[in-house]
């Protein structure tokens, strides 16, 4: 069309310079005007699409501005005008200018963006209207709070090739705008990951604390990891309590022994133990004997009782009785009392895996695999229990750090194997941002002057935890940690690429705008950045 516009205006002129024929000059004006006003038209429609496309073009590049902006001006300047330009191509302007600037006041940074062009109009300019200029605004404004973020990552088997690439590439973006050009922390942030499959991992040691490592969860009925049973030896329907009981007699019957170890190693083939129940309440109760060689022929007899129950309410460990009886027996080193009612433990069953484990964790006792409860010894059912590495490649977690280099290199290393268990992830996660021991780099749950955020990102429906391989027992727990994280104070954003179960994880987010439900492993990039705005604070305010 603009190469027919000197033809017709020739045209045009013929016309006007014929002094015959005043029915041709009005024809000629009259086409004239007829073009000028609906070419206008086109015109002013023109130069609107592109008024709305220069500012659309500002947004997103004061956004990206406002995203970069713990870089430096410059950085953030240079991100913001990439993205200015890849979002507004016109060739119907000129002249184009666009600049970024900041304004800092006390924790809140607000970004403007202006852009200007020169818009000549094609039709108008036969009436005379010249160039005009479109001019846009944008401000984005990003409030940020310290904030503590842990993100809780699925590392099975369904994860392996372009969805953990694209994983560790939008983890690595994100944290990329956490640290400055010389690799320090510019946010008053802490960034801790963990990985899960059906366990999570801690880095191994014999003397923790919060660890049960007396092998008894493998006793339950239904401890199996898919590929065997958990521990050396499993032993079915001993339950996990009454395990326990005959696992604290083990310990202690030998305390005033001169040889403890000695003594100990004769106790394994007489420990007994039994259950009863009285007004609802189940008691768990083990027997053992042990010998210690005190001269020739005479023997120290050793033998131990310990009774206890779990208060429904407190859950804590109540013993009801406690006590080491020592008496002496000559030519009779393997004395024996009386142990009716009691059945017999497997000798040897008893294994300690503390010098042998290599730092797996599976689901506490419920109700504490839903739960940020701390660890004590009193209840034995918030103790992680020190387990066979169902997968041997499942990655340490990653403490609560300030140093941003660190996590980014970390997650880089993350490799992939096993089945799913979201709970352990979620649970440990709740442990990760927790004041209280093992980890204790969270602030106080009540501190409001830190935010707390959990980032889930997974794949998959839960397929295995450690009573089950029952999808629907195990969504069930999952569930209960989602809100148990929320219940916590914790904005928990989740990302489902593909596959998970798109209700429960749903469901799971702390608001539906907080879920992603990914068709591509390519969309975690922008998934990320939405995530990074929403912590930030992060807005258009013009």
């Amino acid at each position: 069309m603009v190469d027919a516009m000197p033809a017709l205006l020739s045209l045009l002129r013929r016309f006007c310079r014929q002094r015959r024929g005043n029915v041709t000059l009005i024809f000629g004006l009259s086409a004239l005007t007829l073009i000028a006003v609906t070419g206008g038209a086109l015109d002013v429609s023109g130069m609107s699409d592109t008024r709305a496309a220069l500012q659309d073009a500002a947004d997103a590049a004061a956004l990206r501005g406002a995203l970069t902006y713990s870089q430096g001006l410059s950085a953030s300047q240079t991100a913001a005008n990439t993205a200015f330009l890849q979002n507004f191509q016109s060739d119907k302007v000129e002249g184009l200018q666009y600049n970024l600037s900041a304004n800092v006041s006390g924790n809140i940074t607000q970004l403007t963006y202006t852009a200007s062009a020169q818009y000549k109009p094609l039709f108008l300019g036969l009436l005379g209207v010249g160039a005009q200029t479109l001019s846009a605004e944008s401000k984005a404004q990003s409030q940020v709070n310290p904030f503590e973020l842990v993100f809780v990552l699925d590392t099975t088997g369904s994860m392996a090739g372009t969805r953990i690439s694209n994983l560790k590439s939008a983890v690595g973006s994100v944290l990329d705008t956490l640290y400055d050009m010389e690799g320090d922390n510019s946010s008053d942030v802490k960034i801790g990951v963990a990985p899960f499959d059906t366990q999570v991992r801690v880095a191994s040691g014999s003397g923790y604390a919060y660890i049960d490592y007396s092998n008894c969860a493998s006793h339950e009925d239904g401890y199996y990891t898919g590929g065997g049973w958990y521990g050396q030896t499993y032993v079915p329907g001993i339950d996990y309590h009454a395990c326990l009981a005959v696992w604290d007699v083990y310990n202690s019957i030998c305390a005033t022994a001169k040889t403890p170890s000695a003594c100990q190693s004769t106790a394994a083939s007489a420990l007994y133990y039994k259950t009863s129940t009285s007004g609802g309440v189940t008691y768990y109760t083990a027997l053992g004997y042990a010998n210690e060689k005190i001269s020739k022929n005479n023997y120290a007899i050793y033998s131990y009782t310990e009774t206890y129950y779990i208060d429904p309410t407190t859950f804590r460990k109540v013993v009801t009785q406690s006590g080491l009886t020592t008496t002496s027996a000559r030519n009779n080193k393997s004395y024996v009392g009386a142990t009716s009612g009691y059945s017999n433990f497997p000798s040897g069953d008893l294994d300690n895996i503390a010098t042998s484990w290599s730092g797996c964790l599976s689901d506490r006792g419920q109700n504490f695999d839903v739960s940020a409860q701390n660890a004590d010894a009193v209840m034995p059912d918030t103790l992680y229990v020190a387990a066979d590495c169902v997968q041997s490649n499942l990655t340490t977690v990653k403490d609560m750090t300030s140093n941003i280099t660190s996590v980014k290199s970390y997650v880089n290393g993350l490799t992939t194997n096993g089945n799913t268990n979201i709970t352990v992830g979620l649970q440990f996660g709740m442990e990760m941002l927790s004041p209280d021991a093992p980890y204790t780099n969270g602030v106080a749950w009540t501190d409001d002057d830190v935010d707390k955020y959990m980032n889930l990102v997974t794949d998959g429906a839960n397929t295995q935890n450690r009573w089950s391989s029952t999808t629907g027992d195990i969504d069930a727990r999952t569930k209960l940690a989602c809100q148990a994280v929320k219940d916590r104070g914790v904005t928990l954003f989740v990302v489902n690429i593909i596959e998970g179960d798109s209700t429960l994880l749903e469901n799971c987010a702390s608001q539906t705008s907080y879920y992603y439900n990914l068709t591509s492993a390519s969309q975690l990039g922008d998934a990320m950045q939405d995530i990074l705005k929403s912590i930030g604070k992060l807005r258009l305010v013009h």
